[in-house]
């Protein structure tokens, strides 16, 4: 539980200073050295490989948009919006079996970040405050959204008051189950689609 209000009060002091100092790193194996591929992601928080492997995806949670790193290819190196204003803020991404995403929503959008978005200097005195103001800011709720292989919303699953699923960081998919985890309990939740 100490893990998990670590990671929100990371989150909520990244988001009211406004930064933009997330990375994404490549580690080798062979030679034991790590190299930067990108920079000025705001709250990065989770990666997955695209099928073919020749782009990552990167959860910017702070943007509520995943963004796609070209690995390979013409474009190697370049970054882009792959997907954005997602309904919720993102905070974990992991391929389907069928080469699509999924991407779990850890809380819904909320318009008071907006609103204090030019006054740094209430975001500054606000983010000491950060841990308290969380229920202030947010409801309880939980979501996942499906991305096909090119990025393109699929479905998007809820549970609007977070009676069954909420603060979702990880999703997986494993023979038509989704397996749900969370920030706010210690516990895996089940979705079977194929009762859908």
């Amino acid at each position: 539980m100490r893990r998990t209000r670590a990671r929100r009060a990371s989150f909520l002091l990244s988001t009211m200073r406004g930064a933009a100092d997330g990375r994404l790193l490549a580690w080798s194996p062979v030679t034991g050295r790590t190299s930067v591929l990108a920079t000025g992601v705001a709250y990065a928080n989770g990666v997955a490989l695209s099928e073919d492997e020749s782009w990552v995806a990167i959860v910017e949670t702070n943007h509520a948009r995943v963004l796609r790193h070209w690995l390979r290819g013409p474009r190697a190196g370049e970054t882009e919006v792959l997907v954005d204003r997602l309904p919720g803020y993102p905070d974990g991404i992991s391929r389907a079996p069928d080469g699509g995403f999924w991407v779990g929503l850890v809380m819904p959008l909320t318009p008071m970040l907006g609103l204090l978005a030019p006054y740094r200097w209430l975001r500054q005195i606000l983010s000491h405050y950060a841990m308290l103001a969380l229920p202030l800011l947010t409801k309880r709720w939980g979501a996942v959204v499906k991305l096909d292989g090119g990025g393109r919303p699929l479905k998007a699953l809820y549970d609007l008051d977070g009676a069954h699923v909420a603060t979702v960081s990880a999703v997986a998919e494993r023979d038509g189950r989704l397996f749900l985890g969370n920030l706010g309990g210690n516990y895996v939740s089940i979705f079977d689609m194929r009762d859908e």
